[in-house]
């Protein structure tokens, strides 16, 4: 979910932080470490965009193995591959989660009533209707999630086996068990290891995942060398609808065939994505020059203007919070935002935020 239409002012506004990602001339980029929101690929696999989905838990496993090749050959990580899928969310995600279940399981049901109805009256149906699985078993507690994680601990005891690329690399699986969102669990792991001895800050970290917190969550680790990778959703969507449009040529064949077409067409379909990069370090430095402070007796500290971009954004809406009204960013809330930011900077007594500070945490505990 993330922030709604962030990401779109983000390539306006600030383009050079998004680069489509050559993969025949990738040789030059080197990534230490790679983190995936497993959640991010879960629901693609369990729901593809543009074409028929999985019928059984079994063709889901076989296309999430694809998915995880895929990233996996694009990243191509030397140390770490850091898979987390999320496990009990907090409250506010919980309250957001659950209407937009409760209200797509209630859709859901108004087609098939319709669908019932027209059949009854004998009137041939103009659309086909599209089987799928409930997604709203992708939430911790289920059988499904139970079945995921045996099966992505069989994928990887398979592929440190058999593999060389994952020789040689620790990984590290955060099932649904263990509590928290999976981007979260992410950043936990990756602000502990700056606290371990032996940390090299010059660590060049990529997380893939859809959601567009995860910019704000890579700037709150103030690591320097961090890239997001992302699906190019055009080329996404053409592929798919391409493959579905080959699927239903087909589709009176042998559900034995069918089975064998559904795991081509879905290992064509992620062959075919097309994925960005988004910069997060080059971001920074944008941010540095947009939220300078023009008066010339103050000196700003970089990290700390970060921090309070993340802060600013909090009034547009995220996961946890709903925006505030008339704040939205397709209306140019951010835009204004930051450039009350700027003016008002000296006069209101400086930073929004003192995390840097010891008796910045005091003052919220306090609060």
């Amino acid at each position: 979910m993330g922030i709604p239409g962030f990401f779109r002012w983000l390539k306006k506004k600030y383009p050079n932080c998004v680069q489509k990602v050559d993969e025949d001339d990738i040789e030059d980029v080197v990534f230490d470490n790679l983190y995936i929101d497993m959640n991010g690929i879960i629901h693609p696999c369990f729901h593809p965009e543009g074409m028929r989905g999985p019928r059984t838990y079994d063709e889901v496993f076989q296309a999430l193995f694809k998915y995880l090749d895929r990233i996996f050959a694009v990243v191509r990580p030397r140390k770490l591959l850091f898979m987390a899928v999320d496990g009990v969310a907090p409250r506010a995600k919980m309250n957001h989660q659950r209407s937009r279940r409760f209200r797509a399981a209630k859709e859901a049901l108004k087609t098939k009533r319709i669908t019932a109805f027209k059949s009854r009256t004998g009137k041939s149906l103009l659309l086909e209707q599209n089987v799928k699985m409930d997604s709203n078993v992708i939430t911790p507690g289920t059988e499904f999630m139970e079945l995921l994680s045996s099966a992505l601990r069989y994928y990887i005891h398979l592929r440190m086996n058999d593999d060389l690329r994952w020789q040689g690399i620790k990984v590290v699986l955060s099932d649904s068990s263990v509590p928290g969102e999976g981007e979260h669990k992410i950043m936990s792991y990756i602000r502990l290891q700056r606290n371990l001895p032996g940390f090299d800050p010059n660590t060049r970290h990529c997380l893939y995942g859809l959601d567009a917190d995860l910019i704000m969550l890579s700037l709150t680790t103030h690591e320097i060398h961090f890239t997001i990778l992302r699906e190019c959703g055009c080329a996404k969507s053409k592929v798919g609808n391409n493959l579905n449009k080959s699927f239903r040529g087909q589709k009176r064949k042998r559900n034995s065939k069918k089975k064998q077409l559904v795991q081509r067409n879905m290992g064509d379909y992620f062959k075919k994505l097309r994925f960005q990069f988004v910069k997060t370090w080059v971001l920074r430095e944008y941010l540095s020059m947009d939220m300078m402070i023009s008066n010339p007796g103050v000196n700003t500290d970089m990290e700390r203007l970060i921090d309070d971009f993340v802060f600013i954004c909090l009034f547009v809406g995220n996961d946890f919070l709903p925006n505030l009204p008339t704040f939205e960013v397709s209306k140019g809330a951010l835009n204004l935002l930051l450039k009350i930011y700027r003016d008002e900077f000296v006069e209101r007594g400086g930073y929004l935020t003192d995390s840097f500070e010891e008796q910045g945490l005091e003052k919220m505990i306090a609060l």
